[in-house]
């Protein structure tokens, strides 16, 4: 069966394109103008969503929606909507794809070009792609002033960081965030429960070599 929350976002996107090919044609008729060819193509191209959409043909009318449905700030988050729940069907590589296209928008805002690169850190976490994750994140952190943006970012790197199980890169990133965040503290206190770890382990190995000569020596 298809999706339920896919086939919505569809709907929706179905919705802005009869509604964004509505206003151009109520603009054409106020000055009796003819029907583009781009229009035409337009509606044309959404019935062959639609019919992919009713035969549960779901890459099909997903790959025709994304082609027909321009990049404005009427449909982005139609766009990123897609590109989330790709992700969240296992297939990261098209919500890649889809806010990969998006970025390479220049008329978008800030604002909105930053939850794109969000969105991307998280499809490359999901594809394993740790290392581009992280440098999209450490440019957001660097380049955005926006507070909700670069605790997100922050909170996408803590669990990258986690995930490489770079415990001091993890600490010096959540460090300044624990005062006004205290739930952070517990998994701040783990991370120093391995670093401490790792140095038994690292002071111990020396002792661990030394054993097998003691034991010759006094044999």
């Amino acid at each position: 069966m298809l999706d339920v929350a896919l086939l919505s976002v569809l709907l929706v996107a179905i919705a802005i394109g009869y509604g964004l090919g509505y206003r151009q044609a109520g603009r054409r008729r106020h000055r009796s103008e003819p029907p583009t060819a781009s229009s035409q193509a337009l509606s044309r191209d959404y019935f062959v969503g639609l019919n992919y959409l009713l035969n549960e043909q779901p890459d099909e009318a997903i790959n025709t929606f994304i082609n027909v449905l321009a990049v404005n700030s009427d449909t982005v988050h139609t766009h990123i909507a897609l590109g989330k729940l790709f992700r969240a069907r296992g297939e990261a590589d098209k919500a890649v794809s889809i806010h990969q296209n998006l970025l390479a928008r220049p008329a978008l805002s800030q604002h909105t070009n930053e939850q794109i690169q969000l969105e991307l850190a998280r499809d490359f976490m999901a594809l394993g792609v740790h290392d581009r994750a992280q440098r999209l994140l450490n440019t957001l952190l660097e380049q955005s002033s926006d507070h909700e943006h670069r605790y997100a970012a922050k909170q996408l790197l803590i669990d990258l960081l986690e995930r490489e199980k770079a415990w001091q890169q993890a600490l010096d990133v959540i460090q300044p965030l624990l005062k006004q965040y205290p739930k952070m503290r517990r998994p701040a206190a783990h991370w120093l429960c391995e670093l401490a770890l790792e140095e038994i382990s690292e002071a111990s190995r020396p002792l661990a070599k030394k054993a097998p000569q003691t034991s010759a020596a006094t044999g």
